[in-house]
């Protein structure tokens, strides 16, 4: 089980159900930008697109941090 508490099928289940709705909402987003472009769904994209870029820069760091010393018992 992982630390979490929550068993794995159920976290990739949750993990592909936040996938999707995100993919729904990029398409819905794409769309309205190329049917109605405007200054709003041009600033929410550049917006989504600057998390995105702070999310991979986050996850790259940490893939890169060496794992902290455990701390040792209390005795």
């Amino acid at each position: 089980m992982p630390v979490s508490g929550i068993p794995d099928d159920r976290n990739r289940l949750k993990y592909d159900f936040t996938m999707a709705a995100y993919y729904e909402l990029r398409t819905f987003i794409d769309a309205n930008l190329i049917l109605h472009p405007s200054a709003a769904f041009t600033a929410l994209m550049n917006g989504l697109n600057a998390l995105i870029e702070q999310y991979n820069t986050l996850i790259a760091t940490h893939a890169t941090e060496p794992e902290p010393e455990p701390t040792p018992p209390v005795n």
